[in-house]
């Protein structure tokens, strides 16, 4: 009698959605995170775990500042893993921004009995900078009757997007000015025009 036999030897794997993960610039001493799916794609399930590749200097320091380790400048979560065949999961990066520093580093995840993965990391953390085109706008004499509109614009000098807000609580009577827009975001390098209409109403 014969008995044929069959049998399939298989790896444990992942696939990670990203091998980079660059937080950019965020303001300093506030937090960023980011995002990264990971997928079991093998035929068994899959344990794994993640762990730093200590550089030797992970943020850039100058002269006369302390070096800072690198798991108190980026964190990852969870830190293990288990993943039956076909799950995903994603996996939080986070970026802590130490004033005026920028930071580098490679994490590996490690699957047991199968292969690594490297992810970069970098981030950058730095204050908000902007600058005004004019800081007086002068309408001028005006007939009271009709309307007239000038603008100036607000530029993000530095490497931080930022949200900004105009407050008008000082213009009285209130409906003599309006300003477009009120709100926003301006990222790095970019400009917001504002418009300012002012309509006397009467002398």
């Amino acid at each position: 009698e014969k008995i044929d036999l069959t049998g399939v030897i298989v790896f444990p794997n992942l696939a990670v959605e990203h091998s980079a993960v660059d937080f950019g610039a965020v303001l300093n001493e506030t937090e960023s995170r980011s995002y990264v799916q990971i997928t079991n794609t093998s035929e068994v399930p899959v344990k794994c775990h993640w762990y730093f590749e200590e550089p030797e200097n992970p943020p850039v320091a100058k002269k006369g500042q302390e070096i800072i380790p690198v798991n108190q400048i980026f964190d990852i979560v969870p830190i293990r893993s288990s993943l039956d065949v076909g799950e995903s999961e994603m996996v939080e990066f986070v970026f802590f921004g130490h004033k005026g520093r920028s930071a580098k580093a490679n994490v590996v995840c490690v699957v047991e009995d199968g292969p690594e993965y490297q992810v970069r990391l970098r981030g950058e953390a730095s204050e908000i900078k902007y600058s005004f085109d004019k800081k007086v706008i002068d309408f001028g004499s005006l007939q009271y009757e009709f309307n007239a509109e000038r603008d100036f614009t607000i530029q993000n000098t530095g490497k931080v997007e930022f949200n900004f807000n105009i407050l008008t609580d000082g213009v009285c009577p209130p409906r003599t000015c309006m300003v477009q827009p009120l709100t926003g975001k301006i990222g790095p390098g970019g400009k917001q025009r504002i418009a300012v209409k002012v309509t006397p109403g009467m002398p």
